[in-house]
């Protein structure tokens, strides 16, 4: 009878972070406006022009605290064999004391060997089905299944939430929440009767990318009687969520794109955050962030948020930082509440001793998986008494303006009194 033996070990086990380089650059205000565009004056001087913030440096800590178990997969690749059908499947939890795990009975054969850190749906923030019926995978009721097939096999997705009934909704809405912390690692393999098969090029890596919010009041509003705490109205709501995350089935040798979800729904909202916790106004520790006073930088900014989201693209495991798809554009809800008599950006007059108020925007940008997208969000108007049903379709526009035109010439006509 063939064996085989793997050992895992944290020297072949790394684990990456989002570090300095994995940050996207120029995420500023320009995602965070309902029009996507620009209008630039020719010739103006630009000297009185508001200086942009400083960006936050402030990274979350990454250490094996953040793995609560890992599920392997070896899947196949043979091209005389079903592709992706999961030939082999164990799931262990790397610790001080244990990071050495052996197993046997794999059969012969060309694998994609995929490592997929905190996707246990009793424990963490993420949902796992087999065949459209929510089970939580283990090490053998996933065997002879394939890997992305929610009809046939195996799939992943967000998890449900409720939406708050404090706060109205339109009909067909459905709540998320954000995701665990989903790590990744690939290689491709093959398992040859008699022989040890060294996996040695393997690092866990984010699938997930997080987005930070910074929350600064503008200089023509008063924003001195919203409540961002209120423990029912302040809420950050998410429109336009990815259905799904699919591992890498390419047939290709090495070639892990794919990854990820494919679609979005605009019926999808993630229930962020709500409550009195919201928002937070002091800056992280060092026991949660690198840079941990980096966060306001003690300027305009008054309150932040973080929270993991799925990438909003098809991704290899390359971070880019351009424009996302406009059906696949992320859209934030903010809200807190006020008090009546509180005159809303409308004109409207807030009616109860305690209401809602609302803003909204699209984020133009896309979410790469590792990287942390950062919200700059100016507050500049009074805010609106309504949630916002869903994104509306938008479009580009830049406008060039020329300098003023000079005078083209002068008419003469000669007139005697």
């Amino acid at each position: 009878m063939k064996k085989i033996l793997f050992s895992l070990t944290a020297a072949l086990l790394l684990l990456s972070s989002c570090n300095n380089e994995e940050v996207p650059g120029g995420t500023n205000e320009q995602g965070t406006g309902t029009l996507y565009g620009k209008i630039s004056f020719a010739g103006v001087n630009n000297n009185g022009r508001t200086k942009a913030e400083a960006p936050s440096s402030a990274i979350p800590l990454t250490g094996w605290d953040k793995i609560n178990q890992v599920h392997l997969f070896l899947y196949k690749r043979d091209t005389n064999t079903p592709n992706n059908e999961i030939a082999f499947s164990y799931v262990f939890t790397p610790s001080k004391s244990q990071t050495e795990f052996s197993w046997n009975n794999i059969p012969t054969g060309k694998y994609r060997l995929a490592l997929v850190a905190n996707v246990k749906s009793g424990s963490d923030d993420i949902t796992t089905s087999i065949k459209n019926i929510s089970n939580e995978l283990n090490a053998y009721n996933v065997l002879g299944l394939k890997i992305n097939d929610p009809a046939n096999g195996v799939a992943f997705d967000l998890k449900a939430a409720n939406l708050p009934a404090a706060h109205t909704f339109a009909a067909g809405k459905a709540g998320y929440q954000s995701p665990s912390q989903i790590f990744t690692a690939y290689e491709d393999i093959e398992i040859v009767e008699g022989e040890r098969t060294l996996a040695d090029n393997l690092q866990l890596r984010r699938e997930v990318s997080l987005m930070r919010l910074r929350i600064a009041e503008g200089d023509d509003v008063d924003l001195s009687e919203v409540n961002f705490k209120d423990e029912y109205l302040s809420g950050i709501f998410v429109h336009r969520l990815p259905v799904g995350f699919n591992l890498p089935i390419n047939a290709t040798e090495s070639n892990f794109t794919g990854r990820g979800s494919s679609v979005s729904d605009i019926d999808r909202i993630l229930v962020a955050k709500k409550g009195e916790n919201t928002f937070l106004f002091e800056a992280p520790d060092e026991l949660t962030h690198t840079n941990p006073g980096t966060i306001l930088n003690g300027g305009e900014f008054s309150m932040w948020q973080e929270f993991c989201v799925l990438p909003n693209e098809v991704t290899g495991g390359t971070i880019t930082d351009i424009d996302a798809v406009s059906e696949r554009k992320y859209f934030v809800v903010i809200s807190g509440s006020v008090p009546k008599d509180y005159v809303y950006a409308d004109g409207s007059i807030a009616p109860n001793d305690v209401n809602p108020v609302y803003w909204s925007a699209d984020i133009n940008k896309n979410f790469p998986a590792n990287a942390i997208r950062e919200l700059n969000i100016t507050i500049k108007s009074q805010g609106l008494p309504k949630n916002p049903e869903e994104p509306k379709p938008i479009g580009g526009l830049d406008i060039e303006v020329s300098a003023p035109l000079n005078w083209e010439n002068i008419l003469v006509e000669g007139i005697e009194v």
